[in-house]
C-alpha cells in the first residue's frame, strides 16, 4: 500500500500526487507544489531544517541606505520607516518576511504586487502583498506569467510592470524560471519517504515491540480437548497451558502450568528494524542538504545550529541570497514610492539587511 495509503501523516499524500505536483511545478503550475510545501513541514526534520534556513535573516538588523542632509536625508528617514519595521517583520509597505522567506525556500520564488494608497497629507504610500502561489502560472509555451484575482479571472504579469515584483529572479527577466529553485521539487519525495516509514516503523513496534512467549509442553501433554456426554468441548491440559502462555503478554497477569513445561520471552532482533532507521536518517540528512547546503547542523550532537563547522560557508550562502532576494525587491518599491513622492530627490534608496561577518574575527586574528 505504499502508493496508495491514507494512514499516515502525509494523509492524501500518495508518492503519485506529489510525483505529479513536483511535475506540475517544474511546468509552471503551482496549485499542488504550494499545498505540497505547506504539508511538507510537518515532518520535524523538515520543519526544523526549514527553520534553520529562514531564522537568521529574521533576525538581521535593516537599514536604508541613502542621503544624510536636506531633502534626501528626510526621503531615507521615511524610507525607513516604510522599510525597517520592528521585531521579526519587515514594515507597513511590506508583506510578512518569515512567509517571503519560506516561499523563496520552498517554491524558489515569490511575486509581490504594490498599490500606491493615498495618505492624508497628499502623498502616497505603497501596501505590498504577496500573491498566494496556488493563484500563479507561468506559460512556458509563450514565456509569461498570470495571476488569479478573486473574480477568478486572470490578468497577465507584465514584465517591468512597477506594480509586480518578482523575489528571487531577475525582476527584468522574470522567464528564468527561479522555481526551479524550489526546495519541494527535492525534498517533496523525502517527505513521503519519511512518513511511510514511520508509519512502517509504527506497525512493526506494534506488531514486534513486546517480546513474544514461546513455550515447550511436557512430555505426554497435548493439545487438542474431548468432548463431554453433552457434546461440549472440554479444553486439555496442554490447551490450558497455552491460554496462560498467551496471558504472558499482558503484564499484570500471572500463569500456571503443567509440570516440565518451559518457556522463554522472544524479542525481536536488534537489525530486524534497522531498515526503518536508514530510512529516516537519509530523509533528515537529505532535508537539510536541500534546505541549507549541507547536513552538518542536523546530526545529532552537533551542538546547535550555528555549532557545526560545516555551517560555514555553503549554509551561509543560501541565507545570503535570501537577504539579496528581499533587500533587492525592497529597493526598488522604495524607489517607486520616491519617485511619486520625492521626483526632485536626487537620493538613490537601498534596503539593506545586514548580515553579519562571520570571518571578521578570523581576518582580525591573523
Amino acid at each position: 500500500n505504499y502508493g496508495t495509503s491514507t494512514t499516515t501523516w502525509a494523509d492524501d499524500w500518495t508518492v503519485e500526487r506529489m510525483r505529479q505536483a513536483i511535475h506540475w511545478h517544474d511546468r509552471g503550475r503551482f496549485k499542488e507544489s504550494h499545498a505540497a510545501s505547506e504539508k511538507v513541514t510537518q515532518h520535524a526534520i523538515i520543519f526544523g531544517a526549514l527553520e534553520n534556513r529562514t531564522a537568521p535573516t529574521l533576525r538581521f538588523p535593516r537599514a536604508v541606505k541613502g542621503g544624510t542632509r536636506g531633502l534626501d536625508r528626510k526621503v531615507r528617514e521615511e524610507a525607513e520607516v516604510l522599510f525597517v519595521g520592528s521585531g521579526r517583520e519587515l514594515g507597513p509597505a511590506f508583506p510578512s518576511l518569515r512567509e517571503t522567506l519560506r516561499a523563496l525556500a520552498m517554491l524558489g520564488f515569490q511575486w509581490w504586487q504594490t498599490t500606491l494608497e493615498p495618505a492624508d497629507d497628499g502623498t502616497v504610500v505603497p501596501v505590498t502583498q504577496a500573491w498566494p502561489a496556488h493563484a500563479l502560472r507561468y506559460e512556458l509555451e509563450t514565456r509569461r506569467w498570470f495571476a488569479t484575482t478573486n473574480e477568478e479571472s486572470e490578468v497577465e504579469i507584465v514584465p517591468g510592470d512597477p506594480r509586480w515584483t518578482l523575489i528571487g529572479g531577475d525582476q527584468h527577466d522574470p522567464n528564468g524560471k527561479p522555481w526551479l529553485r524550489g526546495a519541494i521539487r527535492a525534498i517533496g519525495r523525502e517527505f513521503v519517504d519519511g512518513a511511510f516509514a514511520a508509519n512502517d516503523r509504527s506497525e512493526y513496534s506494534d506488531a514486534h515491540g513486546m517480546p513474544k512467549p514461546v513455550g515447550i509442553l511436557p512430555p505426554g501433554v497435548a493439545l487438542g480437548g474431548k468432548l463431554d456426554a453433552d457434546g461440549n468441548a472440554v479444553p486439555s491440559e496442554g490447551d490450558q497451558a497455552f491460554e496462560s502462555l498467551q496471558s504472558l503478554a499482558d503484564s499484570r497477569s500471572g500463569a500456571l502450568f503443567p509440570n516440565g513445561m518451559t518457556f522463554e520471552m522472544l524479542a525481536a532482533g536488534v537489525g530486524a528494524s534497522q531498515v526503518f532507521k536508514d530510512i529516516l536518517e537519509s530523509v533528515a540528512a537529505n532535508a537539510a542538504i536541500v534546505l541549507l547546503g549541507t547536513d552538518g547542523t542536523m546530526k545529532a550532537g552537533s551542538g546547535g545550529v550555528y555549532s557545526s563547522p560545516q555551517f560555514g560557508a555553503v549554509a551561509e550562502a543560501r541565507v545570503a541570497d535570501d537577504v539579496e532576494a528581499i533587500a533587492t525587491g525592497c529597493t526598488r518599491i522604495l524607489m517607486l514610492w520616491k519617485a511619486r513622492n520625492y521626483p526632485a530627490a536626487k537620493v538613490a534608496l537601498r534596503a539593506v539587511i545586514e548580515m553579519p561577518d562571520t570571518q571578521r574575527d578570523a581576518r582580525t586574528k591573523s
